[in-house]
C-alpha cells in the first residue's frame, strides 16, 4: 500500500508515539493531530524533534477534515485513548459534526466511527487499522508471568473470556471482571480502568480476574484491545490478581515492560483464547 502522507489522530497514552516511531522508520511522512480533550503531547513522548503536531478536537469534524486536506493527508490512524464521554458534555460542535450525529441511529462506538470513516472517505482520506504499524505488539497464547494460575483461576479465566466476548458482540465493552465464575463488572462508557476499580470493590479486593477480549466483529480501524503497565497497576491497586487477554488479538503496549511489571506486582498474566461456549 502506498501511503503518501500519514496523519495520526492521537488520544492519550503511548500508542500514538509508537505508531509514529514505526511509520517514520518506514520513511512515511507523518503528522500527529493531538486530540485536545486528551493529554497527548510530542514533548511527553520525545517526538518534538521528529514530527509535526497539530491540535484537533473531536467535536469539530468539519474543521479537522479541512486541515487534513490542507496538509495533504492520504491515510489516517486513529489511536490512543479517546474518551467517548466527551460527546455527552456541553461542548461546541461544528455543523459537520452535528449533521453526522443527527444521522446516527445510536451513539455506540461503531456507529460513530463508521459515520466518521464514511465522511473521511468522501474527502479522500482512508483510515488504516490501528495495528498497521504495530504488528510486533501481539503475543501468542501462554502464561507470561512467573505466578501461575490456580485451578480456580483457570475456571474464572475461561468464564471471563467467554463473557468478555459476549459483551463485545453487544458493542458494550471489551473487559469484564470475574470472581468464582461470577461477573462482577462489565466495561461500558467509563473505560477499562473504571471497570477494574468497580470489580475490585465488589470483590472486596480479594483476588478477582480481569479478562479482555476482541469484539466479535472488531473493526481494527477504530478499536483494538490494548493493555499496558497502567492496566496492571490498576489491577494491583484494586485487589485483583490476574489479567487474561485474547492472544494474538490484543495490543501489548511494550510487551517486555508489561511482563516485567506483572512479575514485580506478582500478578498472573496470560494470553488465551475466548471460548465459544462454557
Amino acid at each position: 500500500m502506498k501511503i503518501k502522507k500519514l496523519g495520526i489522530i492521537a488520544g492519550s497514552g503511548i500508542l500514538p508515539a509508537l505508531t509514529a516511531d514505526s511509520a517514520i522508520k518506514q520513511n512515511v511522512e507523518t503528522v500527529i493531530y493531538a486530540v485536545e480533550e486528551e493529554d497527548f503531547s510530542n514533548k511527553k513522548h520525545n517526538l518534538h524533534l521528529r514530527t509535526i503536531s497539530k491540535p484537533v478536537t473531536i467535536t469539530q469534524v468539519g474543521k479537522a477534515i479541512k486541515q487534513f486536506k490542507k496538509d495533504g493527508i492520504t491515510h489516517l490512524v486513529m489511536i490512543g485513548k479517546i474518551t467517548k464521554e466527551h460527546l455527552f458534555k456541553d461542548l461546541k460542535f461544528d455543523l459537520k459534526t452535528l449533521w453526522m450525529l443527527r444521522k446516527l441511529i445510536n451513539r455506540n462506538d461503531d456507529t460513530i466511527f463508521f459515520a466518521l470513516a464514511d465522511e473521511l472517505k468522501k474527502n479522500g482520506v482512508d483510515i488504516l487499522p490501528q495495528d498497521y504499524f504495530l504488528k510486533d505488539l501481539f503475543l501468542p497464547e501462554g502464561v507470561y508471568s512467573k505466578k501461575k494460575p490456580s485451578a480456580q483461576d483457570l475456571k474464572d479465566i475461561k468464564y471471563g473470556m467467554y463473557y468478555a466476548k459476549k459483551m463485545g458482540q453487544l458493542d458494550i465493552g471489551q473487559t469484564v471482571v470475574v470472581r468464582f465464575e461470577s461477573v462482577l463488572a462489565v466495561e461500558a462508557i467509563e473505560g477499562t480502568d473504571e471497570c477494574i476499580k468497580r470489580g475490585g470493590r465488589l470483590s472486596r479486593n480479594k483476588g478477582a480476574v480481569v479478562c479482555k477480549a476482541e469484539k466479535a466483529k472488531q473493526d481494527a480501524r477504530f478499536d483494538v484491545p490494548a493493555i499496558g503497565v497502567q492496566t496492571l497497576e490498576t489491577i494491583k491497586k484494586n485487589g485483583a490478581h490476574a489479567l487474561a487477554f485474547e492472544a494474538g488479538k490484543t495490543l501489548i503496549v511494550t510487551p517486555e515492560s508489561v511482563i516485567k511489571k506483572a512479575n514485580e506486582l506478582q500478578l498472573i498474566l496470560a494470553g488465551t483464547s475466548a471460548p465459544s461456549k462454557l
